[in-house]
């Protein structure tokens, strides 16, 4: 299966991942913290990718970005047939909009 994706939205794509992880990243210390001491830890997510909080945070973010990728696929990627696995970088046939 491979994929054709337009470059801006590749572009995007990538500052969304990097944004989502940020967000998991926050999220998984704030859960953490406010269990443990009933506080909010805040917006500095470098503690997450330390080796105790590593798995939860890259879990978490893996789960929610297959979620978020699977409901808007078609609005930004293109899939073609063929063999192999592969990323196209070039503009979509179709802008994955049902055509009446």
């Amino acid at each position: 299966m491979k994929f054709r994706v337009s470059k801006d939205d590749l572009i995007i794509f990538i500052i969304f991942c990097v944004l989502l992880l940020y967000l998991c990243a926050i999220a998984v210390l704030n859960f953490v913290e406010f269990g443990a001491n009933g506080q909010l830890w805040g917006l500095n997510p470098f503690p997450a990718f330390g080796h105790k909080y590593i798995a939860i945070t890259f879990t978490l973010f893996i789960a929610t970005l297959i979620v978020i990728f699977t409901s808007v696929s078609s609005y930004i990627f293109q899939r073609e047939k063929g063999s192999g696995f592969g990323l196209k970088i070039g503009e979509k046939e179709e802008k994955g909009y049902s055509r009446w």
